[in-house]
C-alpha cells in the first residue's frame, strides 16, 4: 500500500488495503456517520455504521510526519492482537487525506462510570473485571506489545459487561523499546543522550507511571503490571490515584488544596514508595496481588500471565463456595486480610483472633500479626470505674500509614498494632499501638506482636491503668530476657572474641485503649497522642525526655546520670534522648524506666478522632497543626494517616514515620472538607453528610481528552 499511496494510485492502494484480512482501505461513505460523539487533541471520535454493526471511528489529527507514523503503528499494533478483552480494530482507512480506525461501539469507559456517574460494584464484580484486564494484559505481552498508558480512561465496559482495553496511541513492541535502549547505552558510553530520547520513553499518565517509568529507567512488562494494578485499585476504591495528595489534576473526585504537585509526587513515588491506599475490605487474595504488582523493583512484580491464572482460581473459588455472600469476599470479614490499613469498629464485622498483614515499610501499614490470646472477659475494673465513665460507645475505625523515609527501608524500625475488638471483652474495646525501635528493630518488633499477650495477662488488675503499667514493664522484662539468652547462646557458638559487640536495642511506646466509654494512653518514650475535642487538639501524653527537667531528676535519684551534648540533655553512655523506653537493657542501671505514664479521661460527643504517631511525625508537626489537617482531609482514616506522613516528609523529617487515625464516631469518606467554617474543596456533585448537606463552591470539569478519549 505504502508504494502506491507514494505513487499517488490511491483506488489501487485502497484496494490492496481492502484485501487483508482486516480492511485498511474502508471508504468514510461505509461507514455511515452519523455524529460526533468526542472531540479531543489527538482527533475525535464519531458514532457511525460499518457491515451493519454500531461503531465508533476515531478519526486521527495528522498535523506532522511523526504523527502519521504513530497512526500507522497503532494501526499495526492492534492489528496483531484477537481477543475479547482487547478492543478490536474492524476497519481502517490509512490513506489521505482522512485517517480513521474502526471499533466495535462500546459502553461508558471506567473513569466515567466511577467519577462521573457514581457506579461502585461490589467485590466479586471488581474481581471479574480485573481478571478482564489482567487478561488482555497478558494477550498484548504475549504479543510482543506493551502497552504503556493503562488507566480506568482506557479501559471500556462492553455492551457484555467485561473490560476492555483501549487506546494504543502510544503503544510499542517490547522488541523496539529494547533496540532502542541497547542504542541508548552505547550512546552514553560516548556522550550524553539526547533529550529527545527521553522524551520518547517518558510517556504515560502520572499517577499510573511506574517508578522505573519515572526514573527514566527501560519501560518492561512489568511496567504496564504496576499501572494494571493502581488502576484495579481505582476500580475497587472509587477513588483517583493519589486523589488525596495532588492538587492539580482535573479528574480527582476529592481535590484537595495541599499535597503534592506533579514533580514531588512523581518523586514521592520512585523514591519514597508512595503507592495508592487499598480499600479496607479489599479480599486479602487481591490485596496480596495489588502490593506484589505495585512492587519497587520490576522484577518483583508477577507478570499478567501469573494474575490472570490467580484472579481466575479465585473467582471460581467464589463462585463455587456453598455458602457465599456478598461479605464472603471482603477482607475484613474474613479475618485474615493481607491488607488491613484500617480497622472498623464492630459493627464493620471484623472477627477477634491474629491479624495478618505484610510488614512492609513504604507507604503501607507495617502492621505486624498480634496473638489476642483466646477470651479476655470483662475486666474486674469495669464496674469499679462505671461512676466516672461515659454513656458515650465510641465507634472506632482506625487507619495506619507508615513510611521508612529519607533512612530507607534497611533502616525501618516502627512497628504497630491496631487490634478490636478484643474477644469477650465487649463490643467497644479496641487496642491501638506503636512502637518506634532504636539500636536496632528488634525491641520494637517484639513489643508490637507480644503486646496484647502481656495485656490480658494483667487484665485482673484493678484498674485499667495498673493493667497497662504491668504489661509495660513485663513485657521490657521478658524482652530482655530474650536477648540474654540469645547473647548467651552466641556467646556460646562463636565465643567472646568472634561474638563481636553487644547490641542493647529498644524503642519507646504509646498504646491506646478504649474501653466501656474511657480512653486510656500509656506512653514510654516520645511516641505520642493527640485528641480532637470539640475542634480543638488536647494532648493525651507527654513526651519523655532527657529535656524534662523531673524526668532528669528521676534518673539522677536511680543512680543514673545525664549530660548535655549534641544539642541536647542525654542519658547514660549511650546518650539517648527519651527516658523511658522497653529494652535498653545496658541502660536500665543508669535511670531508664520502662514504666510508662499512663493518663485516663471520659469520652464523650464532643470526641472526634484521636492521632497517635511516633516521633519522626512529631518533630515536624505540632498537635494543633495534626488536628487541623485530619479536618482537611478526607474522612478516610488510613488516607487521613497517609496525609499526615508525607506532610511530616515534604518537612524534612529524616526519621521513620508511623502514623494511626482512629476516628471515633461514624463519618463518611464523602463529607466536604471545613476548616474555621471556610469550604475547603468541591467535587462534581452535592454530596450528603449525615449532619448537612453540602454544595460545592465550584466545579473544576474534567477534559474531553481525559474523560472520553478512550479509543
Amino acid at each position: 500500500m505504502a508504494v502506491e499511496v507514494q505513487r499517488g494510485e490511491f483506488l489501487k492502494a485502497a484496494k490492496l488495503g481492502n484485501s487483508a484480512s482486516i480492511p485498511l482501505g474502508v471508504a468514510k461513505a461505509d461507514l455511515h456517520i452519523s455524529d460526533t460523539l468526542y472531540n479531543g487533541q489527538q482527533g475525535s471520535v464519531l458514532r457511525g455504521m460499518f457491515q451493519n454493526e454500531d461503531v465508533a471511528v476515531k478519526k486521527a489529527r495528522i498535523s506532522t510526519a511523526q504523527d502519521l507514523d504513530n497512526f500507522r503503528k497503532e494501526v499495526s499494533l492492534m492489528s496483531r492482537v484477537a481477543h475479547p478483552n482487547v478492543v478490536r480494530l474492524l476497519a481502517a482507512h490509512v490513506l489521505p487525506p482522512e485517517y480513521m480506525l474502526v471499533m466495535p461501539m462500546e459502553g461508558d469507559n471506567l473513569a466515567t462510570k466511577l467519577h462521573q456517574q457514581g457506579w461502585r460494584p461490589n467485590w466479586r464484580e471488581v474481581i471479574r473485571l480485573s481478571l478482564n484486564l489482567a487478561s488482555a494484559v497478558a494477550a498484548i505481552h504475549k504479543a510482543g506489545i506493551l502497552h504503556r498508558d493503562i488507566k480506568a480512561s482506557n479501559v471500556l465496559l462492553g455492551n457484555d459487561g467485561s473490560a476492555i482495553l483501549g487506546d494504543f496511541g502510544i503503544a510499542e513492541l517490547a522488541a523496539v523499546l529494547a533496540e532502542e535502549q541497547a542504542d541508548r547505552t552505547n550512546l552514553i558510553r560516548g556522550g550524553k543522550p539526547s533529550g529527545g530520547f527521553h522524551k520518547r520513553h517518558l510517556v504515560g499518565t502520572l499517577e499510573y507511571m511506574a517508578p522505573e517509568v519515572l526514573l527514566k529507567e527501560p519501560t518492561t512488562f512489568a511496567s504496564d503490571v504496576y499501572a494494571w494494578a493502581v488502576t484495579v485499585n481505582e476500580l475497587a476504591t472509587g477513588v483517583f490515584p493519589f486523589a488525596d495528595c495532588t492538587k492539580d489534576n482535573p479528574q480527582c473526585q476529592t481535590i484537595l488544596n495541599f499535597g503534592y504537585g506533579r514533580q514531588e509526587l512523581a518523586a514521592a513515588v520512585a523514591a519514597e514508595g508512595l503507592r495508592p491506599i487499598l480499600a479496607p475490605d479489599t479480599p486479602r487474595e487481591l490485596a496480596a496481588l495489588l502490593e506484589a504488582a505495585w512492587q519497587l523493583q520490576p522484577a518483583a512484580r508477577p507478570s499478567a500471565e501469573h494474575l490472570e491464572a490467580e484472579l481466575r482460581a479465585l473467582l471460581h473459588s467464589m463462585d463455587s463456595a456453598p455458602s457465599a455472600s456478598p461479605s464472603d469476599c471482603d477482607g475484613a470479614a474474613n479475618g485474615n486480610g493481607h491488607s488491613v490499613h484500617t480497622k472498623g469498629s464492630a459493627d464493620a464485622g471484623v472477627p477477634p483472633g491474629q491479624r495478618d498483614a505484610y510488614a512492609l515499610t513504604n507507604g503501607v501499614a507495617n502492621e505486624v500479626p498480634v496473638d489476642l490470646d483466646g477470651d479476655w472477659g470483662r475486666p474486674p475494673w469495669e464496674k469499679a470505674e462505671s461512676s466516672s465513665s461515659s454513656s458515650f460507645q465510641a465507634k472506632v475505625t482506625a487507619g495506619a500509614f507508615e513510611t521508612a523515609g529519607l533512612r530507607g527501608e534497611d533502616r525501618m524500625e516502627d512497628f504497630h498494632f491496631i487490634a478490636s475488638p478484643l474477644p469477650g471483652a465487649g463490643p467497644s474495646t479496641y487496642l491501638i499501638g506503636i512502637f518506634d525501635g532504636h539500636r536496632g528493630r528488634e525491641a520494637a518488633a517484639y513489643a508490637a506482636q507480644h503486646f496484647p499477650h502481656f495485656l490480658r495477662r494483667e487484665w485482673h488488675r484493678d484498674s485499667a491503668e495498673a493493667a497497662l503499667q504491668a504489661a509495660f514493664l513485663e513485657i521490657d522484662a521478658a524482652f530482655r530476657r530474650q536477648q540474654d539468652e540469645e547473647w548467651a547462646e552466641r556467646v556460646g557458638r562463636m565465643g567472646w572474641a568472634a561474638a563481636g559487640e553487644r547490641p542493647w536495642p529498644g524503642c519507646t511506646a504509646i498504646v491506646l485503649l478504649m474501653h466501656a466509654g474511657r480512653l486510656y494512653v500509656a506512653n514510654a518514650g516520645d511516641c505520642r497522642a493527640v485528641l480532637c475535642r470539640e475542634g480543638d487538639a488536647v494532648a493525651l501524653s507527654t513526651d519523655q525526655t532527657a529535656e524534662r527537667e523531673d524526668e532528669r531528676q528521676r534518673i539522677i535519684s536511680a543512680g543514673g546520670h545525664v549530660q548535655y551534648r549534641m544539642d541536647s540533655w542525654r542519658v547514660g553512655k549511650a546518650g539517648i534522648q527519651v527516658s523511658r523506653s522497653i529494652g535498653d537493657a545496658d541502660l536500665k542501671s543508669e535511670g531508664l524506666t520502662a514504666e510508662p505514664e499512663v493518663t485516663a479521661r471520659a469520652l464523650d460527643e464532643g470526641d472526634l478522632f484521636v492521632v497517635a504517631a511516633s516521633d519522626g511525625f512529631w518533630d515536624k508537626v505540632d498537635n494543633t497543626e495534626a488536628v487541623n489537617m485530619v479536618h482537611d482531609t478526607v474522612k478516610e482514616p488510613s488516607m487521613s494517616a497517609k496525609r499526615l506522613a508525607t506532610e511530616a516528609l515534604t518537612r524534612g523529617s529524616a526519621d521513620n514515620i508511623t502514623v494511626i487515625v482512629a476516628f471515633l464516631q461514624p463519618v463518611s469518606t464523602l463529607e466536604q472538607i471545613y476548616a474555621n467554617g471556610r469550604q475547603k474543596y468541591a467535587a462534581h456533585q452535592m454530596f450528603v453528610s449525615p449532619n448537612r448537606a453540602v454544595k460545592p463552591s465550584y466545579v473544576q470539569p474534567a477534559s474531553a481528552d481525559e474523560f472520553r478519549d478512550t479509543y
